[in-house]
This record gives structure tokens, sequence and C-alpha cells, in this order.
């Protein structure tokens, strides 16, 4: 929705629109984040209550506050320009980029796991990992294109913005709906190898379509 508002003004290579189109998005992207903000505040108030008989409340509460770094951090700085140099038809930068990330990820994680590292150190560090490209994008969009940030913000040119959030919303709800039933009624291992499993079944669903 946001990349075919700003295919047109690409095209045109309208400064003024790419610019208010961006501000605009991005003040969206904002909101979303402060959303997800409100929704690990209240998975660190309630989730611990359900694994504390294995987890200590710290020890949850810790995970559940790494893990979100990444997401965060996307939102409220690289998913808008990741989109906008998409849009521009530079997707092979963003994914020589994620695939850089992955890799680097992947020999942390596996130094991190042979030093036997606590889970959440190495949490961490792959969140860390993983939100650079965020940095990099933003550091990209700063210096390949002319932003003007004095522009105004116009929520007509996304207008259907909420509804594609809520569909995103709706699907995720879907799509997780096993994991959080088996965590209200079932034990985390059972989740643990359930999550696995079902891991494996997406994978080879989507290579098949």
């Amino acid at each position: 929705m946001i990349s075919a508002a700003l295919y047109k003004a690409l095209a045109n290579n309208d400064e003024e629109q790419i610019s208010v189109i961006t501000k605009t998005a991005k003040r969206f992207f904002d909101k979303i984040g402060y959303v997800f903000i409100g929704y690990i505040v209240a998975l660190v108030l309630i989730y611990p209550y359900f694994v504390r008989q294995t987890f200590s409340a710290g020890y949850t509460i810790s995970l559940l506050l790494v893990i979100s770094i990444s997401t965060l951090t996307r939102y409220l700085l690289g998913l808008i320009y990741r989109i906008l140099i998409q849009a521009d038809q530079k997707i092979y930068f963003t994914n020589i980029v994620e695939s850089i990330i992955v890799v680097l990820n992947a020999v942390v994680v596996i130094v991190l796991i042979k030093n036997h590292v606590p889970i959440q150190v190495e949490k961490l560090a792959s969140a860390l990992i993983f939100s650079v490209s965020s940095l990099v994008y933003y550091f990209y969009v700063k210096s390949k294109y002319h932003l003007q940030k004095d522009c105004q913000y116009n929520n007509d040119l996304i207008k259907d913005r909420w509804s594609a959030f809520g569909h995103h919303v709706a699907a995720s709800i879907h799509f997780n709906t096993d994991p959080i039933i088996l965590t209200l009624f079932s034990t985390v291992k059972e989740v643990s190898v359930y999550s696995i499993y079902a891991l494996i079944v997406s994978r080879s669903k989507r290579s098949h379509f």
C-alpha cells in the first residue's frame, strides 16, 4: 500500500511527494511501534504468570524485552526506509544487506552457543545484529534521497493504512492461535516441540507455492 503510493512519485522524481509519503508513513509506523511497546508491557505483566513453574519472572521478562528490540527498531527506524528503497527498484540492495545480516547472525549465534552463554545474551546479540539493517537503510536513504524535513503530513496518500494493519493483525492472530492456546493450557516443553514441527510445516508449504 505504501509502496504503491511511492511508485508514481519515484517515477516522476517528485521529491516533495516522496518526502510527504515517507514522513506520513514514518509517523504511521511510529504509532504501530508505540502499540507494540504497549503489547510488550502487557506480556511482561501477564506472561511470566503462565510459565512461573518453569522459569523465574526475571528470566522471562528479560527474554521478552531482549526479543522485542529488533521488532521495535524495525518499526521506529528502518521499515519505511526499506520500503522506499524497494519501491525505487533497488531490492537487490535490501537483499544484499539482509543476506549479510543473516550470515553474520548465524556465525555469532554459533560462537555464543558453543561458549554456553545465557540465552538472553545470545538473543540480545542477535537482536542487535538484525537492528543493524535498520540503521543501514536509514543512512542509505539519508545519503541517496533528498527528503524534505519541513513537508506536511498527508494521510490521504495512504488512507488504507489502518485497514492493512488490521489485516496484518488478524493474520498474525490466525497463524499464532495454536501456540497461544498451548501456552495457556499446556507446558513450555510441549509448546517448544509444537513450534518446531509447525515451523517445518510452514516452510514446506512455502516451498510448494
